[in-house]
C-alpha cells in the first residue's frame, strides 16, 4: 500500500516539473511549473514560463525561464546568469529543436492551466 502511494506521489511530482514525455530530453527540469509567478504583459496576457534556450559547455540545450522567481521579465543574459547562479532550468535537451518543441508544449500547458484562451 505504501509503495502504491509513493508511486502516485512521484507521478504527481513529475507533473509539477515536466509536461508529457519530451523528445530529446536529457534531464528533466527542476522548477515547479505549477507554481510560477504571473507577469502581466502589455497585450494583457500573462507570462509564467516565458523561456529561451542556450547551449552549455557540454553541448546540452538548456531551457530556462525568462520570468524570474520574483516575477520580473529577464533579458537572455539575465536568464542565463540566473541559471548559472541557481542551477534552475525547465529541462536539458539534446538539440535546440527539442528544447523549442518542449517550450511550445510547456506554453500550451500553462495556457490551459491558467485558463488563457
Amino acid at each position: 500500500m505504501a509503495a502504491a502511494q509513493a508511486a502516485k506521489d512521484a507521478a504527481k511530482a513529475a507533473e509539477m516539473f515536466i509536461v508529457g514525455k519530451p523528445k530529446g530530453l536529457v534531464e528533466g527540469g527542476n522548477i515547479n511549473i505549477l507554481a510560477r509567478p504571473q507577469v502581466k504583459l502589455p497585450d494583457g496576457t500573462i507570462a509564467t514560463v516565458r523561456s529561451m534556450s542556450f547551449s552549455d559547455d557540454t553541448g546540452n540545450e538548456i531551457l530556462v525561464p525568462t520570468v524570474s522567481p520574483d516575477g520580473k521579465i529577464l533579458t537572455e543574459k539575465q536568464a542565463i546568469d540566473l541559471y548559472y547562479k541557481t542551477g534552475q532550468h525547465l529541462g536539458k535537451f539534446k538539440t535546440p529543436d527539442a528544447a523549442s518543441s518542449y517550450a511550445q508544449k510547456l506554453h500550451e500547458q500553462q495556457a490551459q492551466y491558467y485558463g488563457v484562451k
